[in-house]
């Protein structure tokens, strides 16, 4: 299934995102979105660490080095 959600926070390790949407902890999730400083979409693998009222926080697996790259670029400029 799809979802939508704002990604609050994002670092090379993982994300918060505030999602309406249930789920649990330890579920793995797929991932595509965008940064302002990327003309693609990044797509990866996520496991969920906790939930709570507002959003979930996830762990990112598995990034490739563009990726730790556009994401640490991202955090420098913001």
């Amino acid at each position: 299934r799809n979802f939508e959600g704002f990604m609050l926070d994002i670092n090379p390790a993982g994300a918060f995102i505030e999602t309406g949407e249930a789920f649990s902890a330890g579920q793995q999730i797929q991932l595509a979105f965008s940064l302002p400083n990327s003309s693609g979409q990044l797509t990866m693998t996520g496991e969920i660490l906790w939930t709570g009222k507002l959003g979930i926080g996830l762990q990112f697996k598995e990034l490739s080095q563009k990726q730790l790259d556009l994401i640490a670029a991202f955090m420098v400029e913001r």
